[in-house]
C-alpha cells in the first residue's frame, strides 16, 4: 500500500466571535427536573466480564454507551434487551397516554448471535446508516443489514442480510455511511494482540502488547446475493481512539488518536511491509543482527522553546534551506529533504532561529504556548530521540509538577487562576487526528490535538461526519470536519463555556456528552448522577452583579440530577428537549426547560 505521500497538516483555528472572555460562571439551579421512568424486566444485554482486559479493552468495552440516538429521529433512542432484542424508545406525547416513555420491540437476534466467537465476545453494538436502512452487530461475530421502515412509527425491522467479515470475531460498530453510489460503508473496532497483525509497524513509542484494530467494511448489494462484503481494508494504532468515522463518499477514513494510526491491510492492494521489513530492510536477510541507528536529529525543550540539533552534517549555510511555519517545519540541504513534518504545537515564527555551526544544523523554536510539554518534535516522526541536560532539567520538572493556566483578570469566577489539577494532566503520547485515503492507504492530512485533552464525540447532524470537542484552556471547543474536493478542514462551531474545566473536577465520570444544537452539556457518573450545564440564556428583567452593579443579560445554569436507581449508568443520549439515561434496570427520560411536548416531533 502507497503510505508514503506527502500529507498536509491542517491548523485548528479558533474563531474569536465564539470565545466569550466575559464568562462568570454557572449559577446552581435547584429547579426539580420532571423524570419519567421504565422498568427493563430483562434486562441490558452485555459482554460477559472479562479478566483479560487491556487499557485499550478497558476504554473500548467498559466505557461502551448501550444507549444510541437516531440522528434521523431526534428523540429516538436504540437499546438491546438481555433477550437480544433491540427496543426503541421515546418520550410518548399522545393524549391519554398511560406512560410518558414509549418502549416497543423492533428486532429480534436469533439467541446468542454465532455459537462461539473467534475471541472474546464484545458488546452488541448499532449504527444508523440512513433514514429506513441500519446495522446492528450482536457483539459474537454477526453483522445485519436491517430494513428499518419508518423509524418514527417504531415498525418492526427486516433482516436484509447476516455476515461474518471477521471469521466470527466479536467487534463493536462505530459509524456507517451509505454512499452517493448506493454502497455501505462499516467501520468496526475490535482490540487485538499485536501478533495477529504481521503489517503494523512500530510507531517508535512504548512497546505495545494490544492494538486497536478498525476494519472497514464496503458493502454491495444485487438482485441474485443480496448485500455482500466487496472490500475490507484495516487500520491499526497502539494508541487509544477517540474519534473514527468514515467520509460520506466513501472515499476515506478518519482516525483521532493518541498515537500514530495507519492503514495496515486492504482486500484490493498488495499487503503492507510488515514491522521485521521495515526495521532491517529488503536486503538484510533472516536472522542478521542490525546495529542501533544513529538517531536523526537530537531535541530537547525547556518550558519557552524547544532545540533541535541534526546529528549529521549539512554542509555550509548557503547550502541549507530552513522554513518555519506555525505548525510546520521543513529543512533542506541541498536537493535532499532532510526533516520535514507538522508540528504538535504552534510556534511563534518570528522568534524562531536556525544556525548552521561547524557543518551542523541547530534549530530554536519559541513555543505559542509556554509551558506546554511536546511528545514529540514532529507528529509521527520516531527518527528522534529526545535528551534532557542540566540546564533544562530543572524546567521540565517544574512543567509537569507546577504547572498553572494564567490567571484572565477578564474571566472571574473559580475557573481562574487556579492550579491545574492531577486529573487535568495530558496524555504521555501526542494525539492527531488522522485522514487516509481509501484507495491508496496514505495519510493525506493530519490535525495535531497535542496539548488539548479530547472530551467527547457528538453527531451535530445526520448529514455531516460527527463532531469532536476537545479541550482549549478551561473551555470545551467543538469542531465540525468536512471534506469538499480534497480539502478537508474542521470548523470551529461552537464553544461550551469553562466545560473543560469542570468536567475535570467529575473523577466518578464515565460519559460525557452534549445537546445536537449545543445548548447544554452534560457529564453522567458510574451511578446515579447526571450533571448538566446549560449554555448562556437570556435573562428576563433587570439582574446585576452584586459587586460591580454591572448588568447581566445572560445567565449559565447548572442543574444535578440524582436518580433513585442506583444501578451502575451503562448509557446516556442528550436531546435538544430531553436526557435519556439507561441503567441496568431501568430507562430514564429527564425533561428539560418545559419543552418535553416537542421531544420527538418531526
Amino acid at each position: 500500500m502507497e503510505m508514503e505521500a506527502e500529507r498536509v497538516s491542517v491548523v485548528l483555528k479558533p474563531k474569536f466571535e465564539l470565545l466569550d472572555p466575559n464568562f462568570e460562571g454557572y449559577k446552581l439551579n435547584l429547579g426539580k427536573i420532571p423524570t419519567y421512568s421504565k422498568n427493563i424486566d430483562q434486562g441490558v444485554l452485555q459482554a460477559p466480564e472479562s479478566d483479560n482486559y487491556s487499557y485499550q479493552q478497558v476504554r473500548l468495552y467498559a466505557l461502551h454507551n448501550h444507549l444510541l440516538e437516531d440522528p434521523w429521529c431526534t428523540g429516538l433512542n436504540f437499546y438491546f434487551a438481555a433477550s437480544g432484542a433491540v427496543h426503541v424508545a421515546a418520550l410518548d406525547e399522545s393524549p391519554g397516554a398511560p406512560s410518558r416513555l414509549r418502549d416497543t420491540a423492533v428486532l429480534q437476534l436469533p439467541s446468542g448471535g454465532a455459537a462461539d466467537a473467534a475471541g472474546a465476545p464484545t458488546h452488541p453494538s448499532l449504527c444508523l446508516a440512513s433514514e429506513r436502512l441500519a446495522l446492528v452487530a450482536d457483539g459474537r461475530g454477526s453483522l445485519y443489514v436491517a430494513q428499518t421502515g419508518d423509524r418514527r412509527q417504531h415498525q418492526p425491522w427486516q433482516v436484509a442480510a447476516r455476515l461474518e467479515p471477521l471469521a466470527g470475531a466479536g467487534f463493536v460498530l462505530a459509524h456507517c455511511a451509505l454512499d452517493p453510489a448506493g454502497r455501505l460503508h462499516a467501520l468496526t473496532e475490535h482490540v487485538v494482540e499485536k501478533e495477529t497483525v504481521p503489517e503494523w509497524r512500530p510507531d517508535g513509542g512504548a512497546e505495545a502488547t494490544f492494538l486497536n484494530l478498525l476494519t472497514w467494511l464496503t458493502l454491495e448489494t444485487d438482485a441474485d446475493c443480496g448485500w455482500r462484503v466487496t472490500r475490507l481494508r484495516q487500520a491499526a494504532t497502539a494508541g487509544t481512539v477517540h474519534y473514527s468515522c468514515l467520509e460520506q463518499s466513501g472515499g476515506a477514513l478518519c482516525v483521532a488518536a493518541d498515537r500514530p494510526a495507519a492503514l495496515v491491510r486492504d482486500s484490493q492492494r498488495p499487503a503492507a511491509p510488515t514491522a521485521a521489513a521495515a526495521d532491517t530492510g529488503a536486503g538484510s536477510g533472516a536472522g542478521n543482527q542490525t546495529e542501533p541507528q544513529e538517531p536523526l536529529y537530537r531535541w530537547s525543550q525547556t518550558a519557552d522553546d524547544v532545540t533541535v540539533q541534526l546529528t549529521s552534517p549539512v554542509g555550509c549555510a548557503d547550502g541549507v534551506r530552513v522554513v518555519l511555519e506555525p505548525s510546520e517545519l521543513s529543512v533542506s540541504a541541498g536537493q535532499q529533504t532532510v526533516l520535514r513534518g507538522a508540528l504538535p504545537a504552534a510556534i511563534r515564527r518570528d522568534e524562531s532561529t536556525w544556525t548552521v555551526d561547524d557543518g551542523r544544523l541547530e534549530l530554536v523554536l519559541a513555543k505559542v504556548e509556554r509551558g506546554q510539554r511536546w511528545a514529540e518534535l514532529l507528529v509521527g516522526d520516531t527518527r528522534g530521540q529526545q535528551t534532557t541536560d542540566a540546564d533544562t532539567a530543572g524546567d521540565d520538572a517544574m512543567d509537569t509538577t507546577e504547572r498553572k493556566p494564567e490567571a484572565d483578570p477578564d474571566r472571574p469566577g473559580p475557573v481562574v487562576g487556579t492550579e491545574v489539577e492531577e486529573c487535568d494532566d495530558l496524555p504521555e503520547h501526542s494525539a492527531a487526528l488522522y485522514r487516509m485515503d481509501g484507495e491508496t492507504g496514505a495519510v493525506t492530512h493530519e490535525v495535531s490535538l497535542s496539548g488539548h485533552q479530547y472530551l467527547m464525540t457528538v453527531r451535530l447532524s445526520a448529514a455531516e461526519p460527527p463532531a469532536f470537542c476537545i479541550r482549549h484552556d478551561v473551555d470545551g471547543l467543538v469542531w465540525q470536519p468536512s471534506c469538499q474536493d480534497n480539502r478537508y478542514q474542521c470548523e470551529h462551531v461552537g464553544t461550551l463555556q469553562a466545560f473543560g474545566f469542570v468536567q475535570a473536577s467529575k473523577q466518578q465520570r464515565k460519559f460525557i456528552t452534549c445537546a445536537t444544537d449545543l445548548s447544554y452539556a452534560l457529564v453522567c457518573e458510574t451511578s446515579r448522577h447526571v450533571y448538566i450545564y446549560h449554555q448562556p440564556s437570556a435573562v428576563d428583567g433587570d439582574l446585576r452583579n452584586r459587586k460591580s452593579g454591572r448588568r447581566v443579560r445572560e445567565v449559565s445554569r447548572q442543574q444535578v440530577v440524582s436518580l433513585e436507581d442506583q444501578a451502575p449508568i451503562l448509557g446516556v443520549t442528550a436531546a435538544p428537549g430531553a436526557i435519556f439515561v439507561l441503567t441496568a434496570g431501568q430507562l430514564h427520560a429527564l425533561v428539560l426547560g418545559g419543552q418535553g411536548g416537542q421531544v420527538g416531533d418531526q
